[in-house]
């Protein structure tokens, strides 16, 4: 239950701090040019940064719990690629990690 309980608590946290910081910009100012202010330091971007941020630690978190089920190559594959280059990277390594050995083709 613990488990569920970390991922639950990062998932909730990245998606009302995004919203919480970064709609009322895109109320102000319309969904695009909102995130083009997201990515040029406007301190409505601190939405979508920390969007970001809990998304990675959701990853690391998933990692961890999972490590037995990934082995470490790919537990720690899924950290790194977190960290250095984002979650759509560790997603990809997750996911093979956890394919791998089982046989499936797709």
């Amino acid at each position: 239950m613990s488990r569920n309980i970390a991922i639950i608590t990062l998932g909730a946290l990245g998606v009302i701090t995004s919203w919480a910081l970064f709609v009322p910009s895109a109320i102000d100012r319309g969904f695009i040019a909102s995130w083009v202010a997201a990515f040029t330091a406007d301190p409505f971007g601190l939405g979508l940064h920390l969007d970001l941020v809990f998304s990675a630690a959701l990853m690391v978190t998933i990692a961890a719990l999972d490590r037995d089920r990934l082995g470490p190559r790919y537990a720690i594959g899924t950290v790194v690629m977190a960290c250095v280059f984002g979650v759509c990277a560790a997603i990809a390594v997750y996911w093979i990690g956890l394919r791998r050995g089982r046989g499936a083709s797709d």
